[in-house]
């Protein structure tokens, strides 16, 4: 967990496009229509709370992007994917994307 200057813990902003938003909300959809929804909205409200929370733990680093102070990160947790940014100095993190993990052989 981050501490603040006064040791309260640093809540990151978390920041997502429209079309993030929407993507991710057609991904809910499909999983209901196949009955995983619960287990979607579960994972999801895991990772948004993480990444409030340290994202720099969550998940494992992908690459930096210096002339913006952000580093890129990939999170996992079953059933799906998040791609997202870390500023390096400021509490904000950037939802890039929203994905499905493929399913283990002999699942539909």
């Amino acid at each position: 967990m981050t501490l603040g200057q006064n040791g309260d813990s640093i809540r990151y902003s978390l920041h997502m496009s429209s079309a993030v938003k929407n993507h991710a909300k057609d991904l809910h959809r499909q999983q209901a229509e196949l009955g995983r929804g619960k287990a979607y909205i579960d994972a999801f409200r895991y990772i948004l709370e993480r990444l409030q929370r340290e994202p720099l733990v969550l998940g494992e680093p992908s690459y930096a992007l210096p002339a913006l102070h952000l580093q890129v990160r990939r999170a996992a947790v079953f059933p799906i994917i998040v791609d997202y940014a870390v500023h390096d100095s400021e509490p904000l993190v950037f939802i890039r994307g929203v994905s499905l993990l493929p399913l283990p052989s002999g699942n539909a």
